[in-house]
């Protein structure tokens, strides 16, 4: 039976998934800050307190799984938060915290994961980012710089890993229909603006549950975002004026 850890799994994104792992013969590690000490809740799901601001519990957690046994065939890089605002109205310490759970945190996390997986001889690591990190967009530049970094980290920590038989694949989700909407935009209009177009976090969950078999490179989502972040890497001011009112949707 295949273990799967996941991040921020306590709530949206991280919860569908969650569930929809537990259509499938796996152990599930929830791994989330408002959690406590490791703790089966129901056969094979565990939860376990991962505060990934604190490499205090960074490293206690992954002591706690491993001494448990429950070493992961596969990790899911899922938390993330983010504060939708022009960047100098962010305090300091806002994006230093946005930076310490989206990136440095997870760095200091999957650093931590790695040994373990090349002590297997196999491995996976599904790296949850966004379209932010390719198309960045009016006052969510603090944001889409962490998820730029995150994509440019994993393409190296692909390479790094190819000769050690793990596998690393990227998901791009457009804005999903979750808390962290609510979380990150205090003013609750982007979400009201861009309701027609979010993404509901069921369907984006079946695709990296998805992704677990094929062990795809990088998903898009949508499909369509693929096409525009490759035409906005040639063409970034014309794409800018024509789709002006997506920019400024914030």
């Amino acid at each position: 039976m295949k273990t799967i850890w996941i991040t921020g799994a306590s709530s949206g994104l991280g919860e569908a998934v969650v569930n929809e792992l537990k259509k499938n013969h796996v152990q599930v590690v929830k791994l989330a800050s408002r959690y406590q000490n490791l703790t089966e809740t129901e056969p094979n799901v565990f939860e376990c307190k991962l505060d990934l601001s604190d490499i205090s519990s960074i490293h206690h957690a992954v002591t706690q799984l491993e001494e448990a046994n429950l070493i992961p065939d596969t990790v899911i890089n899922n938390a993330g938060i983010g504060q939708f605002a022009e960047s100098w109205k962010i305090a300091d310490e806002d994006v230093q915290r946005v930076f310490q759970v989206n990136i440095v945190g997870l760095i200091q996390f999957t650093n931590r994961v790695i040994p373990l997986m090349i002590a297997n001889g196999n491995g996976h690591i599904v790296q949850v980012a966004s379209q932010a990190g390719k198309v960045a967009t009016a006052k969510a530049s603090v944001y889409a710089a962490t998820k730029h970094a995150l994509i440019g980290y994993s393409n190296g920590l692909r390479l790094e890993l190819k000769s050690y038989g793990i596998d690393l694949s990227v998901i791009n989700p457009g804005p999903i229909q979750t808390p962290f909407l609510q979380s990150a935009d205090k003013s609750g209009m982007y979400g009201e603006k861009m309701s027609a177009h979010l993404l509901q976090p069921e369907e984006v969950a079946k695709r990296i549950v998805k992704t677990l078999n094929t062990k795809e490179r990088e998903i898009d989502l949508p499909k369509y975002m693929t096409v525009l972040a490759k035409v906005y890497q040639l063409a970034p001011a014309i794409v800018e004026k024509l789709g002006k009112r997506f920019f400024y949707k914030k």
